[in-house]
């Protein structure tokens, strides 16, 4: 710790009645308590909460630590920062990103990603209860898978998904399988071979496909069509690779 901080407990012993705090006394009182016009980088406002900014270049707006590191020994855990284009990053106590949230509201992963549920942008649930299985609304209508752009992650990679699905029906006790593996080359040759998959189209109660929106690829699923008693889709994924 800096030789010129005070506990409270010393700074009290200062102004005992009778006691007449010497200079030395008045800038060690002084030296000991923030100042806002030289320390001020987290400041607290109504509207604001507490603000963090980085003071200095490398983009660092706090670090978290296990204990106090002005007593030594305590090395940086955590670290929040800014990237060169305003992205929020959180990086570990190597400097190396983990997570990135850019201005476009698009989160970058830098690892796995463990999650016990995923939304889509249709309001098709989608749910992992522990075992890594998505459940998605057998409505009809495509819904994003959370692998390429909607996780966040590049086209300008080689990926290949093994995709495992059950379509179930409880009225009519209606249950459908499919197995399919779907890759891509950076963001080109996009396939989806499975053997629900015939020249003429698709057998069976699911459809897969990948679909492209600028440099932006999605893979997506769906049922065949809106059936009465239609309860969900199924659909567990496994990464084979990623080049």
């Amino acid at each position: 710790m800096d030789s010129r901080y005070r506990d409270r407990k010393t700074l009290k012993s200062y102004f005992q009645r009778g006691d007449s705090p010497t200079e030395d006394q008045f800038a060690e009182l002084i030296d000991s308590v923030t100042n806002i016009h030289e320390d001020g980088k987290v400041t607290a406002t109504a509207s604001d909460g507490v603000r963090l900014f980085p003071a200095g270049k490398s983009g660092v707006a706090a670090t978290v630590f296990t204990d106090d590191p002005d007593q030594g020994g305590s090395e940086p855990l955590w670290r929040i920062a800014l990237d060169g284009e305003n992205g929020l990053r959180i990086q570990d106590d190597k400097g190396k990103t983990v997570l990135t949230i850019d201005r476009d509201r698009n989160v970058t992963v830098e690892g796995t990603l463990k999650a016990a549920g995923y939304l889509s942008g249709k309001d098709g649930e989608e749910e992992s209860p522990g075992s890594g299985i998505l459940k998605i609304k057998a409505d009809g209508l495509w819904h994003d898978l959370p692998v390429e752009d909607a996780a966040g992650q590049p086209a300008d990679r080689c990926r290949m998904y093994r995709l495992s699905v059950c379509y179930l029906n409880r009225h009519s006790r209606t249950y459908s399988a499919c197995e399919a593996v779907a890759s891509h080359s950076q963001g080109r040759k996009r396939r989806v071979r499975s053997s629900r998959k015939h020249w003429w189209g698709w057998s069976g109660r699911v459809r897969i496909r990948w679909q492209r929106t600028g440099g932006k690829i999605r893979l997506q699923i769906r049922s065949r069509w809106t059936e009465s008693g239609a309860e969900a889709i199924y659909c567990r994924i496994e990464t084979l690779w990623e080049l």
